[in-house]
């Protein structure tokens, strides 16, 4: 009992903060709260952390989910940072800055993991779709009446400088689950095509070019990971205009930017540039992070200077020297660039391990089990969209993180309805059916549990 109770609170502990994580910006903006209300956020994800520790299956789940592999690649990946700071002397206050800032969001992966069930997935699922439509409203009306632009328009997150990242990041989140919920029967071709737009126009409306890239990789990603159907050959046609329509709005919002889509290449060519606050870009970082720093150090290029030593706060005691004497490099604006920066090649590395430990892990579960609504390739696609913001923006060391790693943990929610199917295959090292068993099993665990629904 008592168990349960800390499994229930831990799940409504999660589900606050990610609550928190996408209005706290709006309370912020728009009803004058002080921006140190963010730090509530560390209050909710310090308590996850300890009923996580003090929850007494935590590490059967994980086990039980054969999630080894990812674990120890968490652990890798926390273990190279530490590893950098030791060798660079990093101060320990610097350190502590630095894990809150860009590995908080390893045990919040975990905790949901194992705290939350579908019923919780889903109404967290049912919440990110529905939130399209204010989240329009809003945009709409912070571009139009309030004359915000670029990367002052952030619909639900605010208009502070930069909110039109996290708002990148959800309509990432946002497109993949609808065009996985249309192509599984889930949604209707009209819901589809009017969440889509709304997201092509917020896209236009705050400048978010990458979008033009994104978008295209996700279809063409839906296309590798799911069958080839009627439906999925409709949702590039409604792509394909809805790409062509929000090029025109932003070309008709932002006529300078004429000139970037004349041509593939020179469209591609903007990762390279800087200027403009960006004074290290984004596709060149490395090789000029070496000119600058590094000086083709093999030391620095494995290392970085250390994990904490380009860390930056309004607290002055974990501000570090080299923000204080480099931060107008801005390279705090970019995830890549910060962990370059502080570790090296290694944790740029580690972080890749990280991400492709998921990847694996929900291709195997899909191809053993099956992928009915879609979950599976959902976050097959996501975790290439995760890649792309930690090189296009700053999410990944920024709150709206969290809603990332948590919409990447869901179809580890929902293929915890096999565990009784992967217990029964760890218990008998010998299991090897044969194909027609290997079917009735399948379909036996999918019957058990096939409540499982991602209509809105």
């Amino acid at each position: 009992m008592i168990t349960l109770q800390k499994k229930s609170f831990g799940t409504a502990l999660i589900f606050a903060e990610l609550i928190y994580v996408l209005f706290f910006n709006i309370l912020r903006d728009y009803l004058g709260l002080p921006s140190a209300i963010s730090y509530g956020i560390d209050i909710l994800n310090l308590l996850v952390c300890c009923f996580l520790l003090i929850y007494g299956d935590s590490a059967n789940t994980l086990r039980r989910l054969r999630l080894r592999g990812v674990v120890a690649a968490a652990g890798l990946l926390a273990f190279a940072a530490w590893l950098t700071a030791l060798l660079n002397l990093v101060p320990p206050q610097l350190v502590l800055w630095s894990s809150r800032n860009s590995l908080r969001f390893l045990p919040f992966f975990f905790a949901l993991i194992v705290f939350w069930e579908e019923d919780t997935a889903d109404r967290l699922v049912r919440l990110l779709l529905r939130l399209q439509i204010p989240n329009l409203i809003i945009g709409c009306i912070e571009f139009f009446f309030l004359h915000k632009e670029r990367d002052n328009v952030g619909g639900i997150f605010g208009t502070a400088i930069g909110c039109n990242g996290y708002l990148f990041a959800y309509l990432c989140i946002v497109t993949i689950l609808m065009v996985e919920q249309y192509l599984h029967n889930n949604a209707s071709f009209f819901l589809m095509g009017a969440s889509c737009f709304a997201s092509m126009l917020l896209s236009a409306m705050a400048e978010l070019k990458v979008s033009y890239v994104v978008i295209p990789l996700i279809v063409i990603g839906a296309f590798l990971v799911n069958r080839p159907t009627l439906r999925a050959f409709s949702l590039a046609l409604v792509f394909s205009a809805g790409l062509i329509l929000s090029i025109y709005l932003l070309l008709l919002f932002f006529p300078s930017w004429s000139d970037s889509f004349s041509s593939v290449k020179v469209f591609l060519g903007m990762g390279r540039a800087a200027g403009g606050g960006y004074n290290i870009s984004r596709l060149g970082a490395f090789s000029e992070i070496n000119q600058l720093w590094f000086r083709n150090s093999l030391f620095k290029n494995i290392f970085g200077l250390g994990f904490g030593n380009c860390e930056y706060s309004s607290f002055s005691a974990l501000t570090s020297d080299f923000y204080l004497k480099y931060g107008s490099y801005h390279y705090c604006w970019f995830s890549h660039q910060m962990w370059f920066l502080q570790t090296g090649y290694l944790g740029i590395t580690c972080y890749g391990i990280f991400l492709l430990s998921e990847f694996f892990w929900i291709t195997r579960m899909k191809r053993r089990f099956g992928d009915k609504d879609g979950v599976g390739s959902f976050g097959q696609i996501l975790c290439g969209v995760i890649l792309v913001n930690f090189v296009y923006n700053s999410s990944l060391i920024t709150e709206i993180g969290y809603l990332l790693y948590a919409a990447l943990a869901l179809p580890f929610v929902y293929y915890k309805k096999y565990l009784p199917e992967i217990q029964r295959r760890e218990s008998s090292r010998t299991f090897n059916p044969t194909p027609t068993e290997s079917r009735n099993i399948r379909s036996d665990t999918v019957a058990e549990a096939d409540n499982i629904s991602w209509k809105l």
